[in-house]
């Protein structure tokens, strides 16, 4: 590792002077020395010594994504001289290169971004005293090194053990490139600006600016003192003419010159040439808090002005001027940014040049240069699927077929692991074995191999003695081959050639038969074998693949190709199941005033129906599929419904609808239960209901129920029940509810006499 110093930690404690607010012991007489202490509680330290100082430097080593945890001490040695300290009544604000994080006694933060990193420790006590320099560590962050990995060969067998390393023996070379990453802190170096003409103008205003980005991010000016000097290198023909301006990046502007109406020159100017192709020689001036020349510019045209060679004018001489305005406007604007200077021309006459300008800031501002490199302290191979050895310097692998990765692991002397992977390609030869069998040992079987993967070209060696990809006129056997690619990897198949015993194949179609018409028909389509065919029916002289007009029963046939192979069939022409008539309806007797009836077609068929005839007594009604009907006259009428199929099947089915008038109910008004056998029972008269929803029910004249029947035929013979005494002669009531046959309730009530 390279840890490398341009200033000095020593160096750097003195500048937080600046950042901390310029802590004056002497302007403090009541405050107590702090020394603030910085203790780790997560990482070990690495003291380092500084060879240029001989100073202790202490380091934390962190992995990308580490959390470092602090704790803040202090020390206080001149403890209750005037007042009591303790670690109690101080506060504590820690700093990361110079940005306030944390203001607690604990520091906990988590790296995301490798580099380097100041930590800095600042204490206040309570009677608002700091410490006079603050306590300080460095963060290191791994850099994750650049790992270039490579191997040859890339492509192998698969299956096929092979070593992997960096060594003369190994089958596949292994080779690495690992780089580590110099890191550095960003330098802090002077802007200029480029070179910027003025030409006349009158209240025209030109601007030119710098961009400043070596401070920390959101550190700002807090003393006007760290801007050591605004420097310009300049020429102009005319000062009266020009106001000059300086803006920070928080666009505030400051009035470093305005025109005083003198005929005082910047540099030497080219006056009498007004182009921009004539530049004069421009001197250097500057504004600061702390100038060189004891006044503003305008102050130093009376006392420091010089000549130059042929010019009858006076030029002002280079120096460092106060500016017009006070630098403290900039106070809180931040140092990082764009920073402008704006001239203005008010008059029509004179031009000049802004060849560069630039800030001279306070060195001690920025953070000091320092650097560091990790170094690679180990490294090796990780294990995987298909490793099957690993001896850390070198693996044996046994790839399977397709793109393997393995993965090399490296640490560095922080103790961070970085993997980069590699692959290695197991191309595996596959074969597609296109076969044609032999039929009836006729020899011309046949086998074509399609070879892909593996790596071209491709060599195939038979157990034949033959070569190539395609073997012919083969006869029933088992065939061996070995087929080997520019690798050497190897592929073992066999294939086997069936001699087709029965021979001939066929594609096959039957139509059946329909209702014993003769419409069946079997067509036979070979599917192999060599034309012309002969065809023997058992039942047909006709030498034809196709029979026609046939109806039901078994039909066999043999078949002899032109190369004598032969091929037997049996087929089965069926008849067809005809269609099966069948309705349902919602009703099979209604009542005539609303004889509206639904019919439902529940035909079953295996074919088409193409025809639905709805009959009325013999007279058709409907060809709906399914129809309805009003039955508006009483009577009994035949349904009939007649359906006919594609095929010109018919069927049949027949149902009988009623059609009648509306219920009749008539009840008695007395029966005389005396066992003659003349109105013993009280029996109301109904019909056309119905009978299982018919109820019937009984009570005395003082509402009690006595008798109660859902039978439509049965009547009251005068006892209460499990009475055996015939009930005395009085007044008695009934209740009789039923549906009628247009589905509707109805309830009839009233009264009759029993009689003795």
């Amino acid at each position: 590792m390279i840890s490398s110093w341009n200033i000095l930690p020593k160096t750097v404690l003195i500048f937080f002077l600046f950042i901390f607010a310029r802590y004056d012991i002497n302007a403090q007489i009541n405050c107590q020395q702090i020394i603030p202490i910085i203790n780790t509680s997560s990482v070990t330290e690495t003291i380092e010594i500084d060879p240029n100082t001989n100073e202790e430097v202490r380091y934390f080593d962190l992995c990308l994504g580490e959390t470092l945890s602090l704790n803040a001490d202090a020390a206080f040695p001149e403890n209750n001289s005037t007042y009591t300290q303790s670690i109690e009544k101080t506060s504590f604000t820690w700093y990361i290169n110079n940005e306030s994080l944390y203001e607690t006694q604990n520091f906990s933060h988590q790296f995301n971004v490798p580099g380097g990193y100041i930590i800095f420790l600042k204490a206040t006590d309570d009677e608002n005293c700091e410490a006079a320099t603050p306590d300080q560590v460095f963060v290191r962050v791994s850099i994750p090194p650049t790992i270039d990995l490579s191997v040859s060969p890339s492509i192998v067998c698969p299956e096929i053990k092979k070593t992997v390393g960096s060594s003369t023996f190994a089958d596949i070379n292994f080779s690495k490139n690992i780089q580590n990453t110099l890191w550095e802190s960003p330098p802090c170096e002077d802007e200029f600006s480029d070179a910027l003409y003025l030409p006349d103008g009158n209240g025209a205003i030109y601007s030119t600016d710098i961009n400043i980005e070596c401070f920390e991010n959101n550190q700002i000016l807090n003393d006007v003192n760290n801007i050591i000097s605004v420097n310009v290198n300049m020429e102009h023909s005319y000062s009266g003419d020009l106001d000059i301006y300086l803006k920070a990046p928080n666009g505030v502007e400051i009035v470093l010159f305005e025109q005083t109406g003198s005929s005082i020159w910047f540099g030497e100017a080219s006056d009498d040439d007004d182009s921009e192709t004539n530049p004069g020689i421009g001197y250097n001036y500057g504004w600061s808090m702390n100038p060189t020349y004891n006044g503003t510019m305008s102050d130093g045209f009376e006392d420091n002005i010089v000549s130059f060679i042929d010019n009858p004018e006076k030029t002002l001489k280079e120096d460092i001027y106060l500016p017009i305005d006070n630098f403290s406007a900039f106070i809180g604007s931040p140092l990082n940014g764009t920073w402008t200077l704006s001239i203005r021309d008010n008059l029509t006459r004179d031009n000049g040049w802004i060849f560069s300008w630039g800030i001279n800031f306070d060195k001690t501002l920025a953070l000091p240069s320092w650097s560091f490199q990790n170094e690679i302290t180990s490294e090796y191979f990780l294990s995987g699927a298909t490793v099957v050895e690993n001896f850390m310097d070198s693996i044996t692998i046994e790839p399977k077929p397709g793109v393997q990765s393995y993965n090399y692991e490296v640490v560095d002397n922080f103790g961070c692991k970085y993997q980069e992977d590699f692959s290695i390609t197991a191309n595996a030869i596959t074969v597609e074995e296109q076969i044609t069998d032999e039929f009836c040992e006729n020899g011309k079987g046949e086998v074509n191999l399609e070879i892909s993967g593996g790596t071209p070209h491709y060599s195939i060696d038979w157990n034949t003695g033959d070569t190539g990809k395609t073997l012919g006129n083969l006869s029933e056997n088992t065939y061996y081959y070995t087929i080997k690619d520019a690798l050497n990897c190897s592929y073992d198949g066999n294939i086997e050639i069936e001699n087709n015993k029965m021979g001939l194949n066929f594609d096959i179609d039957v139509k059946d038969d329909h209702c014993k018409q003769g419409i069946g028909e079997i067509l036979i389509s070979p599917r192999n074998g060599v034309a012309p065919y002969n065809y023997n029916w058992n039942n047909s002289s006709i030498n034809n693949n196709q029979l026609k007009k046939l109806k039901r029963g078994y039909y066999l046939v043999n078949i002899i190709d032109d190369l004598g192979c032969t091929g037997e069939l049996e087929m089965e022409v069926r008849d067809a199941q005809e269609p099966e008539a069948f309705f349902e309806v919602s009703n099979d007797t209604v009542a005539y005033e609303n004889g509206s009836v639904q019919f439902f077609n529940k035909t079953i068929s295996e074919s088409i129906i193409i025809s639905n005839q709805w009959e009325i007594d013999g007279s058709t009604f409907s060809r709906e599929f399914e129809t309805s009907y009003d039955f508006d006259e009483m009577g009994t009428y035949e349904i009939n419904l007649k359906v006919t199929d594609s095929y010109g099947c018919s069927d049949q089915f027949k149902k009988e609808i009623v059609a009648t008038e509306n219920y009749f109910f008539w009840p008695p008004t007395a029966f005389t239960p005396n066992a003659d056998n003349m109105n013993d029972y009280f029996l109301p008269v109904i019909d056309r209901v119905v009978e299982d929803s018919y109820e019937l029910y009984i009570y005395d004249i003082w509402g009690e129920l006595i008798y109660q029947t859902s039978n439509i035929r049965q009547g009251w013979n005068g006892k209460r029940e499990n009475d055996e005494e015939i009930t005395r002669t009085t007044t008695y009531y009934y209740k009789v509810r039923f549906k009628s046959l247009l589905n509707e309730w109805h309830e009839k009530v009233g009264s009759f006499v029993l009689l003795k």
